[in-house]
């Protein structure tokens, strides 16, 4: 309910009425204080702004719902033997009642098809323009919920690991994740900030479970990603404990370490993608796979700008991450209750280089973003091979 937070709205400037009016007697290079000035004279005025507290002219539906989640967990574990166990569980998230801003100043019959080419493939592409009447109009914002049937978002995941504490300290553990998040946002929810309108250009590849608005882009379906765990610790001689852990997993972006899957943040699901930012003065890349290499557009693009989605989620993947850590550990013992320990950990030995998250932005060019194509320029790739000296002492 943040559009109807009064502490989120700008400061005001009040006047102050009813103190006395005679010369300042204060020397304080701040400010001053009248002669005969009391605490107790004088009031706050009135706010000379009647929506103080509210972002924008907006009506709140009078059975608006807060939004909530669902969320199912199912675990079982087994003793295979002494000091071996095997985890398996099942995890979702659904959520319900998501807020939904509604433009009514402009409807869905505000916007004009025009079928523009995807410059990748050459396929027909609807984009919708804003009727120049349109343009600029006063928002009239009503906040309600989404109805699940146009907007819903579900997590579902699979996990499997084993546990194994062995004899004279060693210790292990192995897990693997299956899991997949299905987005749905087919309502044209209007930014309560941002520009207000009910853009259709929202609606492209908005349904992931390949039933809503496909013919403005369909999607085939949202396979399962994969992550899979292993790490262990053995004690050898002379106090000498060794450790390993690998890392499988697809990139998410957002971050200069392995990033974990389980939870509806995850977003993406390390797909790839490629955005298309069209003005009226656009012109397809002379590259393109398209009739018309060179020309513009949409020269009927009154809104300003679109981005527009050229790929589907789910048809092309990120690279998997694979990260392989080696610690090596020694006790010193000095005396009866003093120790020294010493450690020294290697990171990402095989000195991967996967890239984190790239500009997935066309350009002038297709190339990078043909199948096989490198894909966008690189803005994060993982941190190189590291290591990290470690001293304790203990008493």
């Amino acid at each position: 309910m943040s559009n109807f937070n009064p502490m989120t709205s700008a400061s005001e400037t009040v006047t102050w009425v009813g103190a006395p009016t005679t010369a300042c007697q204060s020397h304080d290079p701040v400010g001053c204080y009248p002669s005969g000035f009391r605490f107790n004279q004088g009031n706050v005025g009135p706010n000379p702004n009647p929506k103080f507290g509210q972002i924008n002219d907006m009506s709140l539906d009078p059975d608006y719902h807060r939004e909530y989640q669902f969320q199912y967990n199912v675990g079982v574990q087994h003793e295979l033997r002494r000091g071996v166990t095997l985890n398996f569980s099942w995890n979702r998230t659904s959520d319900y009642q998501q807020t939904l801003v509604l433009n009514y100043a402009v409807p869905f019959s505000a916007w004009t098809p025009v079928q523009i080419t995807n410059p990748l493939d050459g396929s027909p592409t609807t984009v919708y323009n804003l009727q120049p009447q349109y343009f600029g109009v006063t928002p009239a914002l009503h906040e309600t919920n989404a109805p699940q049937r146009l907007r819903a978002n579900s997590y579902n995941g699979f996990e499997t690991a084993v546990t194994a504490r062995l004899p004279h300290g060693a210790f292990f553990m192995g897990g693997w994740t299956i899991d997949r998040t299905i987005d749905r946002s087919c309502d044209m929810n209007t930014s309560a900030i941002g520009a207000a309108r009910n853009d259709p250009n929202t609606l492209r590849f908005c349904d992931w479970t390949g039933r809503l608005y496909q013919d403005l882009g369909k999607i085939t379906g949202i396979p399962y990603r994969n992550e899979f765990k292993i790490l262990g610790s053995v004690p050898i001689k002379w106090g000498i404990q060794v450790s390993a852990s690998l890392y499988a997993a697809p990139v998410y972006g957002g971050g200069n370490a392995f990033v974990g899957v389980g939870a509806l943040s995850t977003g993406t699901g390390g797909f790839k993608n490629v955005y298309w930012s069209i003005s009226p003065t656009t012109r397809y890349p002379t590259d393109c796979n398209c009739p018309n290499p060179g020309a513009l557009v949409d020269p009927g693009l009154t809104q300003g700008s679109e981005t527009i989605t050229l790929l589907p989620p789910g048809s092309r993947f990120t690279p998997r991450l694979n990260q392989l850590d080696i610690g090596v550990r020694k006790i010193f013992r000095v005396r009866e209750k003093m120790r020294l320990i010493g450690e020294a950990q290697f990171f990402n030995v095989l000195n991967s280089n996967a890239v984190l998250t790239e500009n997935q932005s066309l350009a002038s060019t297709i190339k990078p973003f043909l199948p096989g194509g490198p894909g966008g320029t690189p803005t994060v790739v993982m941190n190189p091979r590291e290591m990290r000296l470690n001293f304790q002492f203990k008493f």
